[in-house]
């Protein structure tokens, strides 16, 4: 059984690694940490809802996986970035035209990569964890958010809920770091 864990922990690693030198995650940040065991929403036993608004309970936890068992009994599997804790309102003042300003937690690849911190401090301005500040611009239109100066320069973001943010090293739809506002 060692082994096969092992074996897991090495392919992981070594996917992360091809996923970063084809370009297909960006390398995080400065400050980054390494992250608990499950993260997010996706955290064992927590109480979520995916986007059609149906209910579960997280029963399997794994990186950006999430395993999650919903009320009419039936198991279905997620990323971390698909699913929000129950209960989960817009914040206030949340608006279509800007960001819910505040602190988000970030986790890349569902935590196996580590964590980070986001701060929205304004409709154009944002923080890292190290108060160091930059300039982003946000699309009400199309939810994306691009990162023009600062320590975030050169990277891409989406709108992925009320409050939670996705962040990419490219332009596109995928997002390997997902941010939740605490």
């Amino acid at each position: 059984m060692a082994i096969i864990g092992n074996w897991q922990r090495g392919a992981r690693a070594s996917i992360m690694g091809l996923a970063v030198s084809l370009g297909l995650i960006g390398p995080l940040p400065a400050a980054a940490a390494p992250a608990a065991k499950g993260s997010g929403a996706c955290q064992l036993g927590a109480r979520v809802i995916d986007r059609q608004n149906r209910g579960g309970t997280v029963v399997e936890a794994r990186g950006a996986d999430c395993r999650v068992q919903l009320a009419d009994g039936s198991v279905k599997y997620y990323l971390a970035w698909m699913l929000s804790p129950e209960g989960s309102d817009p914040a206030p003042g949340a608006g279509v035209d800007s960001l819910t300003r505040g602190t988000y937690a970030c986790t890349a690849a569902g935590g196996i990569a580590g964590t980070l911190q986001l701060v929205i401090k304004s409709d154009s301005q944002y923080a890292d964890r190290n108060g160091k500040t930059g300039e982003y611009r946000h699309d009400p239109k199309t939810h994306k958010i691009e990162f023009r100066s600062g320590p975030w320069e050169g990277y891409y973001g989406g709108v992925l809920g009320p409050r939670k943010i996705g962040l990419s090293s490219r332009r596109g739809g995928y997002y390997g770091t997902v941010c939740d506002l605490k």
